[in-house]
C-alpha cells in the first residue's frame, strides 16, 4: 500500500474504531466472563492490540508530511499554484531532484503513476525553462507528490502487515467465543 492509503486506512474511521476495538478488547477478556477468565484470549488480544497500536502510532510518525496535509496530488497542487511566484522551485522539489540522479526506475515509477511519462527532464531548472515557471510548478508538485506517496517501502510494508495481523489477532478470540456460544445450542 502507498502512504495515502496507510494513512487513510489508520487515521480514518476504520482505523480508528478499529484502535478503539482493540484496546478495549483485551480489557473485556480480562473482565470475568462466563464464570471464568481466559488467560489466552487475554494473552492473544493484547498482542493484536499492541501491534494495532503501534502500528497506529508509527503511522502517524513516519507519514510525510505532504500525504497528511493533502489527500491527492491535485490539492497539493492547487495550494502551490496561487503562491507559485513566491516558491523556490530548488528548494520545494529537492527530493525530485535527488531523485533523478538517485535512482532512475523510482523516478520513472512517479512519473507513470502521475501520467507524466512524456516529459523528458534532466533538472527542476531544465523543466522550468522548457514550459515556465507555472507550468512547472504543477507538474513538478504531481511527481513530487508521487515520490513521497512511494517513499520508505520497508515501512510501509511493516505497516501493512500491522494492520492486517493485528485486526485478525484481535478479533480471534472473539470469533472464538462466538463459535463456542453457537455450539453450546
Amino acid at each position: 500500500m502507498d502512504w495515502r492509503t496507510l494513512y487513510n486506512l489508520y487515521s480514518g474511521l476504520v482505523g480508528k474504531c478499529l484502535l478503539y476495538v482493540a484496546l478495549t478488547t483485551p480489557i473485556a477478556f480480562y473482565i470475568r466472563t462466563f464464570g471464568s477468565t481466559s488467560p489466552k484470549m487475554f494473552t492473544t488480544s493484547l498482542i493484536g492490540a499492541l501491534l494495532i497500536l503501534i502500528g497506529y502510532l508509527l503511522c502517524l510518525i513516519k507519514s510525510p508530511d505532504i500525504i497528511k496535509r493533502h489527500n491527492s496530488p491535485i490539492s497539493y497542487t492547487s495550494s502551490l499554484i496561487p503562491i507559485y511566484e513566491h516558491i523556490d522551485l530548488d528548494s520545494e522539489f529537492n527530493l525530485v531532484d535527488q531523485s533523478i540522479n538517485a535512482s532512475e526506475s523510482e523516478f520513472k515509477q512517479a512519473l507513470s503513476d502521475s501520467y507524466l511519462t512524456s516529459l523528458n527532464f534532466a533538472s527542476v531548472q531544465s523543466l522550468k525553462e522548457v514550459v515556465g515557471e507555472k507550468k512547472a510548478v504543477r507538474v513538478l508538485s504531481t511527481i513530487r507528490y508521487a515520490l513521497e506517496n512511494k517513499a520508505n517501502p520497508n515501512i510501509r510494508i511493516a505497516l501493512s502487515i500491522s494492520f492486517a495481523l493485528g485486526s485478525v489477532i484481535v478479533f480471534i478470540p472473539t470469533i472464538y467465543n462466538v463459535y463456542t456460544i453457537l455450539s453450546g445450542l
